[in-house]
């Protein structure tokens, strides 16, 4: 397996590329002293600094001495709602003006 390391500079180009390719990015941040998902809007960052101590159910947040932006295991949060949202067209229909 391969580590790819690269500057935070590239990384906010990368994020800009994905954007004018009409990409969503979501982003990293802490609510309720918990790394969750959050979309990423214009000029956000992903949370830096922050990593996670997890041991039999327990799971606190602690301050990172280097400014890593993916420095952390799992959160508490899955994946599963932004890959497969939990809405889905199932009928449409269209009112018609015209009478007959």
């Amino acid at each position: 397996m391969k580590t790819f390391i690269f500057d935070r500079s590239e990384l906010d180009h990368l994020v800009e590329i994905l954007k004018r390719r009409g990409y969503t990015g979501y982003r990293t941040v802490v609510h309720d002293s918990a790394i969750v998902y959050d979309e990423l809007k214009k000029h956000q960052r992903p949370s830096r600094c922050w990593t996670d101590e997890q041991t039999n159910g327990t799971y606190r947040l602690k301050n990172r001495d280097d400014a890593a932006v993916f420095g952390w295991t799992v959160g508490p949060q899955s994946w599963k709602k932004f890959l497969f949202p939990p809405i889905q067209k199932i009928f449409a229909t269209h009112k018609s003006t015209k009478r007959a």
